[in-house]
């Protein structure tokens, strides 16, 4: 008899053991679900706001870079700052018009701080990220359908050339300097400025 109860007990004692660690797994796989927001992939919201953010991506990438071609191709002695102002005024018109929507970031950089910052979560702001660089890439072609190929050699699509051919390219350990520096920059304004809750109340 006293050994039907002890064996009883370790079952017990076995079971409970089970049960708590069963229990200690599901709340750590609900918290870490909430951490990065995956209820939101459920969110038809979010499904619409990064299909904004893809469309408007693809256009301000149009818009922008053909503003920025059309100033360089001016006769204007110093197009300089037409290319300021083209750049000023459609990233002005852009954010107006889609921060309302879905805070107007346009940028995986700015998405990437967002959830850094905690203003949008990890989910959102991946599907964000998914969404941008696709809405470049359809930018991208859609400028390069419309440019006649002598415009395309010509400015590369309003971007850098790295050692290409004859054309007075740079190297990419330049090419990297650059793209870090810049992104270091463009981090450091929006972790300070654009998205410091602080400052935005």
């Amino acid at each position: 008899m006293d050994v039907v109860i002890s064996n009883g007990s370790e079952q017990d004692l076995t079971m409970s053991y089970d049960e708590k660690r069963e229990g200690n797994f599901q709340r750590t796989k609900m918290k870490f679900l909430h951490f990065i927001g995956a209820h939101e992939l459920h969110s038809p919201d979010m499904w619409r706001a990064a299909l904004t953010e893809m469309i408007g991506t693809a256009f301000l990438m149009f818009i922008l870079f053909s503003s920025i071609i059309a100033s360089l191709n001016s006769k204007v002695a110093d197009p300089s700052l037409l290319v300021l102002l083209s750049i000023f005024f459609v990233a002005f018109v852009f954010l107006l018009a889609i921060a309302p929507l879905t805070g107007g970031h346009m940028n995986p950089t700015f998405s990437f701080i967002a959830a850094l910052k905690g203003v949008v979560t990890i989910s959102r702001a991946t599907i964000y990220i998914l969404g941008q660089i696709i809405g470049a890439i359809m930018g991208f072609l859609l400028i390069k359908s419309v440019m006649s190929p002598e415009l395309v050699e010509k400015h590369l699509l309003a971007g850098c050339s790295i050692d290409v051919g004859k054309t007075s390219g740079i190297n990419p350990g330049t090419a990297f300097i650059f793209e870090f520096v810049s992104t270091f920059v463009v981090l450091l304004l929006g972790v300070t400025v654009a998205f410091d809750k602080k400052k935005s109340k």
